[in-house]
């Protein structure tokens, strides 16, 4: 079976499915479900290795994450309102 998730309402397997609905389908329906456009396969995001923990960047690099947000960007606009003599 492939996972998919229907891009569209669609009724397969006597089921009605809405967009963004997960579903499973036998591989020669799949294929034709994603020619058709009506569903795009369905890719698993990638579990954490076993052992390691989840790091968040803020904790990586403090000093970082603190210039970016003291010293925001400010682009000079010219004023064109004012006329030049």
């Amino acid at each position: 079976m492939v996972k998919l998730i229907a891009n569209r309402r669609m009724q397969y397997a006597t089921r009605q499915l809405r967009a963004g609905d997960l579903f499973d389908a036998r591989p020669k329906d799949a294929r034709i479900l994603v020619l058709l456009q009506r569903a795009d396969l369905y890719v698993e995001p990638p579990k954490p290795k076993r052992g390691k923990k989840a790091v968040d960047p803020v904790e990586v690099a403090p000093e970082v994450v603190a210039e970016v947000v003291a010293d925001p960007v400010v682009e000079s606009v010219p004023d064109t309102d004012q006329q030049a003599d």
